[in-house]
C-alpha cells in the first residue's frame, strides 16, 4: 500500500509539472516578443526575412514597375497564394535548382531580368523551405508582372493593334461606311481614335492573367485538388485570347460612342468589357475543366516542412550568399559601363549625337536611327 501511494504521488507531480510548464508556454507566447522567440525556435529561418527584403529593395530598384497598378495586384495575388498550402512534394528542390542555374547565368551574363528571376526563385524557395508550400503558381504570377513580360507584350501585341483596329474598322463599317483606319488609326465623323499600347490594354493583359491565376488557387483550394502545370497554362492562354477578343468588343464600343481616353466612362467600359468577355467565361471554362478533365488533375496532398532543419538553413544560406554575389556584381558592372563622347561616331556614315546619358542618335542624309535600352531588361 506505501509503495502504491508513492507510486501514484510522483505520477501527480509529474503530471503536475507537465501542467504547469503548458501553462507557462502558453502565458509566455500570449507575449508579443515572448511568442516571436518560440516562433524563432521552431522556424529559425525566419531570421533571413529582412535578408530578403534587403535584397529584393537593392536588387530590384531602378527594375521594378512599383507605379504599375497591375504589379500591385500581382502582389496582392501572391499573398493568397502564399496561403494556399498546395503543391508538390518536389517544388521545393525545383526552385533550388532553378535559383542555383540562374544564379550561375547571371554571373555569366549580369542583366537585371536573370538578377530579378533569381531573387524570386530564392524567395520561393525560402517560402516552400520555411513556412507553406505554395507550389507552382507564384511563380507564374512574378513572370506575369516582370518587365521583362511587359515588353514582350508592347512588342508582339503591335501586329494585333493593326489587325484589331482593322477589323474594328469593319464591323463599325456595316453601321456606317464613312469610316476607314490607316494602320492603326480609325477615322470617324472628322475624329481620329488612336489604338495604342494603352487602348490595346497591356495592363489588361497582365490584370486578366492575374485574375485566371486567382481563379485556379480558388478552385484548388475548394476542391482541394491540384490542377496540372500543363492545364494551368492551356487555362492562361485562353485567358489571353479571351483580352484580345474583349478589347475588339471595347474598341468598337468607345469609337462608336465617341468615348475619349481619361474619362469615368472610357474606364467603366473597359471593366464592363472585361467581366462579360473575360471573367464570366473564364470562370465558366474553370468549372468545365474541374467536372470534365478530373483524370488529368493530381489530388493535392498535405506536405510538411523538411524536418531537416540543417539541411534547410545549409540550402537557403548558399542561395543568399549567391544572391548576394550576383547583385553586387550586377551593381559593379552597371557604375562600369563605358559612355561615349558626344561627338563620336560608332557606325560609318552617320552623325552621332548624344540626347540623354542612355540614348543615341544616329542621322545621315537618307535615315534617323534611335538607339536606347530596354528597360525591361
Amino acid at each position: 500500500m506505501g509503495v502504491d501511494c508513492i507510486s501514484s504521488r510522483i505520477v501527480c507531480i509529474s503530471h503536475l509539472q507537465i501542467t504547469i510548464k503548458k501553462i507557462m508556454v502558453q502565458g509566455l507566447t500570449s507575449v508579443p516578443l515572448a511568442a516571436w522567440f518560440f516562433k524563432l525556435q521552431q522556424r529559425p529561418l525566419i531570421l533571413l526575412v529582412p535578408v530578403y527584403i534587403v535584397l529584393i529593395l537593392i536588387g530590384w530598384s531602378n527594375y521594378f514597375p512599383w507605379q504599375s497598378p497591375a504589379s500591385w495586384f500581382g502582389l496582392i495575388v501572391m499573398s493568397f497564394l502564399c496561403k494556399s498550402g498546395s503543391g508538390s512534394k518536389s517544388t521545393a528542390t525545383f526552385y533550388l535548382y532553378a535559383a542555383a542555374f540562374f544564379i550561375t547565368l547571371t554571373l555569366i551574363l549580369p542583366v537585371k531580368t536573370l538578377l530579378y528571376f533569381s531573387l524570386v526563385l530564392g524567395v520561393l524557395l525560402f517560402i516552400e523551405t520555411s513556412f507553406v508550400k505554395c507550389g507552382y503558381l507564384p511563380l507564374l504570377t512574378m513572370i506575369i508582372i516582370s518587365p521583362i513580360f511587359n515588353y514582350v507584350t508592347t512588342v508582339f501585341t503591335f501586329p494585333i493593334r493593326l489587325e484589331l483596329s482593322s477589323i474594328a474598322a469593319q464591323i463599325l463599317g456595316f453601321m456606317n461606311p464613312a469610316i476607314s483606319n490607316s494602320g492603326n488609326i480609325i477615322h470617324f465623323n472628322g475624329a481620329d481614335f488612336s489604338v495604342d499600347a494603352e487602348c490595346m490594354g497591356l495592363s489588361m493583359i497582365s490584370i486578366g492573367l492575374l485574375t485566371g491565376v486567382l481563379l485556379l488557387n480558388h478552385y484548388q483550394r475548394r476542391i482541394h485538388l491540384t490542377i496540372c502545370f500543363l492545364i494551368s497554362l492551356l487555362f492562361l492562354m485562353f485567358i489571353i485570347l479571351l483580352v484580345v477578343l474583349c478589347n475588339l468588343f471595347r474598341i468598337v464600343f468607345l469609337v462608336q460612342f465617341h468615348v475619349f481616353p481619361e474619362t469615368f466612362m472610357h474606364e467603366l467600359a473597359g471593366l464592363i468589357c472585361f467581366i462579360i468577355y473575360v471573367l464570366l467565361p473564364a470562370t465558366l471554362l474553370m468549372q468545365f475543366l474541374i467536372k470534365r478533365k478530373a483524370g488529368q488533375i493530381v489530388p493535392e496532398q498535405a506536405h510538411k516542412i523538411h524536418t531537416d532543419i540543417k539541411y534547410i538553413i545549409l540550402k537557403n544560406l548558399l542561395v543568399v550568399f549567391g544572391l548576394i554575389t550576383i547583385i553586387v556584381y550586377v551593381k559593379m558592372k552597371e557604375t562600369t559601363h563605358v559612355i561615349l563622347p558626344a561627338n563620336t561616331s560608332i557606325v560609318s556614315h552617320y552623325k552621332t549625337e548624344r540626347l540623354s546619358s542612355d540614348i543615341t542618335k544616329l542621322e545621315n542624309e537618307y535615315s534617323i536611327v534611335y538607339i536606347k535600352p530596354v528597360k525591361g531588361f
